[in-house]
């Protein structure tokens, strides 16, 4: 009879045992991670990449995460894959299973050419640039349109553009024009710009004030040498 009761108790335990198992293990399927939509991730702007860069996954995530910070982080170089198409970019899972942790698509705008004839400037109106021998050096012309608040994306480089001074009337102003064959930008734009005004510390009567202390404290110093050299003879 206690042998009976025995075998019944163990059963009970090992059938409660089986049911805690089996618990645990809905939980985990029905609290387990849903793949990630890509589709339902957000990209409000367009990514600056060109179309031979945005064939790069590595390129095209790291440029997405500029766009949104709060980027999942199941998007990977490693997770997705990209296919350019026209002037959009389709990311795709790596891993098209039932278990992946991604699914679905996300079309990304890319920036596309930019139209030279369509930027503007923010509440200056006016670029700032240096002026030499009439010319615009174009790295640093580039630097002042995107400092002035011209919306100019980070494809289009000094190696695309030339700034070209104007003449008489224009003196004070200057062309941006598109380097012939160029994808990235087109056009052409003139602005009105101010002369970089140099520190007063750097400009030339200052300097050359500054020489002629020096070569006046030279002077007075090798004089007085002397002149106390002759004196202790």
């Amino acid at each position: 009879m206690q042998n009976q009761k025995t075998q019944k108790s163990l059963v009970a335990k090992v059938l409660v045992l089986f049911a805690a198992v089996a618990l645990m293990f809905v939980g985990v399927q029905v609290f387990a991670d849903d793949p990630l939509d890509l589709s339902t991730l957000k990209c409000d702007t367009p990514l600056e990449l060109t179309a031979n860069d945005a064939s790069d996954a590595e390129k095209v995530v790291t440029q997405w995460k500029v766009q949104n910070t709060s980027l999942d982080k199941k998007v990977t170089k490693d997770s997705v894959k990209v296919q350019v198409i026209n002037n959009q970019v389709k990311v795709t899972p790596v891993d098209a299973s039932t278990t992946s942790a991604l699914k679905g698509e996300k079309l990304l705008d890319l920036v596309g050419v930019c139209e030279l004839n369509k930027l503007t400037l923010g509440t200056d109106k006016k670029l700032t640039l240096t002026v030499k021998d009439d010319k615009v050096d174009a790295k640093a012309g580039l630097k002042a349109l995107r400092e002035a608040g011209a919306k100019v994306p980070a494809t289009v480089t000094e190696n695309d553009l030339t700034f070209t001074v104007g003449k008489g009337d224009d003196a004070n102003k200057v062309t941006v024009k598109a380097v012939d064959g160029k994808t990235t930008v087109s056009g052409q734009v003139t602005f009105e710009f101010n002369v970089v005004q140099k520190p007063w510390y750097k400009t030339v009567w200052f300097l050359t004030l500054v020489a002629v202390v020096v070569v006046s404290a030279v002077a007075g110093g090798v004089f007085f040498f002397v002149k106390k050299n002759k004196k202790n003879k």
